[in-house]
């Protein structure tokens, strides 16, 4: 299996990093003795390249890299142990070290019982420089944080800055292109490099078609055709796992979609099995999650949903598909709409022939057949019961 793109090009060393607030955070890192405030925190868009470029640093500088994810934490107790010691204890090998708290949107405040005072104290009391990261930290409860920091805004990257970075990676792989396709995955990545090196792993065998899926201008986060493309047009664990990571739906709408389009998607027999087999034993943990609320199933879930339908093909349908939204609720609708109805017309015959509801259910059949082929009748039926436009359609 071949890496991901994200991780077999991570950059390491800056000059890799398109990024023009790198210089200020190698600065801050240099004279960290020297600053006031005793963190930097990273801020911008996924796929701005904020922990991307700590890690680049880290390796151009020499430094040791301690890295944690802040949604890894529940309480200071848990940050303490891990951040805390690792801010104070030197390296074994006498390096300088470089903390990096990824993420800290992850904190959830009164969930994690004193995660953020807990983080201030810790960045007070290190010896190391820290580095934290976040999408979004205007948060009222990231305020304390915020004034304890200085902060370093990573802006999203422009279609100019991702364009070369594709061709290059394209050159590197000997991956057969269009120019204008290459473009298009740059511009409707929405300045997310990340984003665009996934879309490139996965679209790599249609960078040569004359005819290139449509997809909209990317969100921050993926949409459920694209997240499908990724995991119907790929055999890669990792980018199917991380689509459906990024998507914007829940699961329950991910096994209505894939439901939807699998057939039109995997045309041989068996492929179709095996994609199914993954959907339904995605489904058998579904219910476990609903009778037992144990939800650490969820893990299997997602990977039956991604990797496991993504490997049940044996090679990929180099036809562009356009996948379609999931009719199953609209004709679930549908039914329900003509039960209701069913149920109208039953009652209203029950109380016109002095019968229980059900037994007139039973009969309804026998009046359709008579209604159709006896206008008069139909027209009698109609005055009788007062039946209206809707009841009539369960006579159709």
């Amino acid at each position: 299996m071949t890496l991901p793109f994200t991780q077999k090009y991570a950059p390491t060393s800056c000059t890799r990093i398109p990024q023009k607030a790198l210089a200020k955070l190698k600065e801050y890192v240099l004279s960290y003795k020297k600053q006031k405030k005793r963190a930097v925190l990273l801020y911008g868009p996924p796929g701005s390249c904020k922990t991307s470029s700590v890690h680049a640093l880290a390796a151009e500088m020499g430094y040791e890299l301690v890295e944690v994810n802040a949604s890894d934490f529940r309480n200071s107790e848990q940050l303490e142990q891990k951040v805390g010691q690792a801010c104070q204890q030197a390296s074994l090998f006498g390096m300088n070290k470089l903390i990096l708290v990824d993420e800290i949107d992850g904190l959830s405040g009164t969930k994690d019982r004193g995660g953020i005072p807990s983080l201030i104290d810790i960045m007070s009391k290190s010896k190391f420089p820290m580095v934290l990261t976040a999408n979004d930290p205007w948060d009222h409860k990231f305020s304390k944080l915020m004034s304890r920091c200085q902060l370093i805004e990573f802006a999203a990257l422009s279609h100019a800055e991702i364009l070369p970075i594709l061709k290059e990676i394209c050159q590197t792989e000997q991956i057969e292109h269009v120019d204008s396709h290459l473009s298009t995955l740059a511009r409707r990545s929405g300045g997310d490099l990340r984003a665009a090196l996934n879309d490139l792993h996965a679209l790599a065998p249609f960078l040569i078609m004359p005819e290139f899926p449509e997809l909209s201008v990317r969100d921050l986060t993926d949409t459920m055709p694209k997240v499908l493309l990724k995991i119907l047009k790929t055999t890669d664990s990792g980018v199917s796992r991380e689509a459906v990571q990024s998507m914007d739906e829940s699961v329950d709408d991910l096994f209505l979609w894939l439901d939807e389009n699998l057939p039109h998607e995997y045309t041989s027999p068996k492929d179709l099995v095996r994609a199914y087999d993954a959907l339904s034993k995605a489904d058998v943990f579904r219910g476990r999650i609903r009778r037992r609320q144990h939800w650490r199933f969820l893990v299997y879930i997602n990977d039956l949903l991604s990797a496991g339908v993504s490997h049940a093909k044996n090679q990929k349908n180099p036809v562009v598909t356009t996948y379609k939204e999931p009719m199953r609720l609209l004709r679930t609708w549908q039914l329900n709409q003509k039960s209701a109805g069913k149920l109208s017309v039953a009652t209203k015959l029950a109380e016109c022939t002095h019968t229980s509801v059900r037994k007139t259910r039973a009969y309804l059949r026998m009046f359709h057949t008579v209604a159709a082929s006896n206008k008069s009748f139909t027209a009698d039926l109609v005055r009788a019961l007062e039946l209206d436009v809707e009841d009539m359609n369960v006579f159709q």
